[in-house]
């Protein structure tokens, strides 16, 4: 009996259905994109620029809270300038001011002070702080005899008329200091200008003073106490300190100081009172060169002198 057409078919059909049946392999499964990453020294970079970011919010922050809180402080300060009599004129730097009383605003610092009368001139260093008042007084008139008090006159009792007053008793004798000084010194008694070493005479009444010796030009300043006796006289010596002052010459020479020799340059421990002062160098070839010199407390002075050139 021949196989039916269909059954071959059916066969095949099998076949088929079980090859697909058969399982499939798994393809491996690719992994899902990362996001990129970062390197340590990229987030260490962007910290510290976060941190000083912040830094500077916070310093300009408490820069304006100090600004808008702390008052400003002035650049200069006030002088007035009084005399007796009033009326002198005064300058400062070099620059007329007008006429005593005087007030002014002036740059904090140290300021040339000078008031003229009648052909005197009194000169002073004023320093000026921020937001300081100074007060600069200037007596020109010398204290001379102090009379003493008349009394007052008496009515008569009864009479109406008065009586003849009581004559007035002998004047007070004053005495006087004399200021002994190589270089001219004002003499001050508290904020009054008493005369300088030039007067031959200082009149004080009798008594305690404290007097001040000052040379501005020169930064010197002393207080010297001195007994008065009336119709008496008595002489400050001013001391005046000594600094050193180094000198030299090129190539060399024989140094005099005031016409006294002192050695041969180079000279580096001389040491001479403060003031005005001659050198004189001296070369057997070269000639002699002189130079005026003005030693002072506030600065060290050096002297070279090329003996080569005139």
């Amino acid at each position: 009996m021949a196989p039916r057409p269909h059954v071959a078919e059916d066969v095949r059909s099998l076949r088929s259905f079980r090859s697909e049946l058969q399982p499939v392999p798994d393809k491996p499964i690719a992994p899902a994109p990362r996001p990129p990453t970062r390197s340590r020294n990229q987030i260490a970079l962007g910290a510290g620029v976060l941190a000083g970011v912040a830094l500077l919010v916070a310093v300009a922050w408490s820069a304006l809270a100090l600004w808008t809180a702390a008052p400003a402080t002035p650049k200069d300060g006030s002088l007035r300038v009084d005399s007796d009599p009033p009326g002198s004129q005064v300058l400062i730097d070099g620059i007329s001011r007008g006429s005593t009383p005087a007030s002014m605003r002036l740059a904090a610092g140290q300021h040339r002070l000078v008031v003229e009368r009648n052909g005197e001139a009194h000169e002073r260093t004023v320093t000026i702080g921020s937001g300081s008042d100074v007060v600069h007084f200037v007596a020109w008139q010398p204290l001379l005899t102090v009379p003493a008090v008349a009394a007052p006159a008496r009515v008569l009792a009864g009479r109406g008329v008065p009586e003849a007053a009581e004559p007035a008793g002998p004047a007070v004798a004053l005495g006087w200091v004399t200021v002994a000084s190589p270089e001219r010194l004002d003499v001050y008694e508290g904020l009054r200008r008493m005369g300088s070493s030039l007067d031959a005479r200082i009149r004080l009444p009798p008594g305690e003073h404290v007097l001040e010796l000052t040379a501005d030009p020169l930064g010197f300043r002393e207080n010297r106490p001195v007994r008065i006796v009336a119709g008496r006289g008595v002489t400050v010596a001013a001391e005046l300190p000594r600094v050193p002052v180094f000198v030299n010459a090129v190539p060399w020479a024989d140094v005099l100081v005031d016409g006294v020799p002192v050695g041969q340059t180079p000279l580096g421990t001389l040491r001479r009172p403060i003031g005005t002062h001659q050198f004189e160098f001296r070369h057997p070839q070269l000639g002699t060169r002189r130079r005026t010199v003005v030693l002072s407390l506030q600065e060290v002075t050096r002297i070279s002198v090329d003996m080569r050139y005139p």
